[in-house]
């Protein structure tokens, strides 16, 4: 599957991703390309947060 890079901070992403012991919070910068279309090789689920990861 491929997708395309839409943000790449934290500010971007949901309340419930957001998570600052694991450092991911509204300032947090991802090394991502804005615009930039990147293949996913697989998905994680953690339920307790209704989290997606793509890996």
């Amino acid at each position: 599957m491929k997708v395309c890079c839409l943000a790449n901070t934290g500010d971007f992403l949901p309340e419930s991703y957001l998570d600052s012991s694991l450092y991911r919070t509204k300032e947090t910068e991802f090394n991502l390309i804005v615009g930039k279309e990147y293949v996913v090789y697989a998905l994680y689920i953690w339920q307790k947060k209704y989290l997606v990861l793509y890996l």
